[in-house]
């Protein structure tokens, strides 16, 4: 029997004002059970997310994944993410920002499986990844904001660049 599991991440990102979870984002493989929405805790300055549901990887996944982030470069796992995209994902769900700065965007997080941990990917199109090193970049003129990107295998911190 395929059984659901509470998979966390949290979000280290003094800067955001509001993570809202994108009614039916969750994108699962294929058979694999899931209670939605995600929860979403906040406190300052983390954000808590957590979602039950079934762990089996797939490429399709992974495939539709590509697709929603923007492409290739548009994908960072601080923990096992050296080859992005990812291959195989159990699942993604999408969550949208908003900056105290008032900018917006919308971030994909994905979970894969790496070494001895599932590790969570995180995407979209104002993500830029290269070399295993990554920015979230948003908005535009004088109220651009940019972040660097670090973590672990289910901790990513977003570091305001003054």
């Amino acid at each position: 029997m395929t059984s659901k599991h509470e998979n966390s991440l949290t979000l280290d990102a003094a800067d955001f004002q509001v993570v809202n979870y994108v009614p039916d984002s969750l994108v699962i493989t294929e058979g694999q059970p899931s209670d939605q929405p995600a929860s979403i805790t906040h406190k300052a300055p983390k954000w808590l997310l957590s979602i039950n549901c079934g762990r089996k990887n797939s490429s399709q996944v992974a495939s539709q994944w590509v697709q929603a982030t923007g492409g290739a470069d548009n994908s960072y796992a601080p923990d096992g993410g050296a080859n992005p995209p990812p291959k195989e994902l159990n699942f993604y769900y999408a969550v949208d920002i908003t900056t105290y700065g008032g900018n917006k965007t919308r971030l994909y997080l994905g979970q894969g499986h790496y070494s001895t941990t599932n590790n969570w990917w995180l995407g979209g199109v104002d993500v830029v990844a290269i070399d295993n090193k990554a920015v979230l970049a948003i908005g535009s003129g004088a109220s651009r904001e940019s972040f660097d990107l670090s973590g672990n295998h289910d901790y990513f911190i977003f570091k305001k660049r003054r």
